[in-house]
């Protein structure tokens, strides 16, 4: 620079895959046929992203539109369903998961919750409760 003038410049940039490991949104949704935000927080990272979902059961494809880094979710039957997100750069990719079940089935109920002293657990199958204990 003219006269011996000096100055400083900062960048923060990333090297390396795109940690993935986490995705943030619902994981109970009471009624089939809702849609719900899911996202990804990657930071200050350069990906493409992909989000796809895999029903346990059934054979209604769920809908998906995707915006990058989220996406909304509809899920067309109640059931347990997994959804995943693949986040991709010039250097590799990483994808996490998240379990989301659908549907008025609560298979394990603990109350209060939040405890306190006393909370009780319940099992439910199919309708019937096979467990109910209280814990002190």
């Amino acid at each position: 620079m003219p006269g011996g003038e000096t100055f400083t410049a900062e960048k923060e940039f990333w090297v390396g895959v795109p940690v993935n490991n986490y995705i943030s949104g619902p994981q109970h949704i009471s009624q089939a046929g809702n849609c719900e935000p899911y996202f990804i927080i990657l930071g200050n990272v350069e990906a493409t992203y992909q989000w796809w979902v895999v029903p346990t059961w059934g054979t209604i494809p769920c809908t998906i539109n995707s915006y990058g880094n989220s996406a909304n979710i509809c899920f067309p039957e109640d059931g347990d369903y997994r959804v995943y997100a693949k986040a991709t750069n010039i250097c590799g990719e990483s994808t996490a998961e998240l379990f989301v079940a659908v549907g008025e089935y609560e298979p394990y109920i603990i109350y209060p919750n939040p405890g306190d002293a006393n909370i009780t657990l319940q099992i439910n199958e199919t309708g019937t409760t096979i467990l109910n204990s209280s814990v002190t």
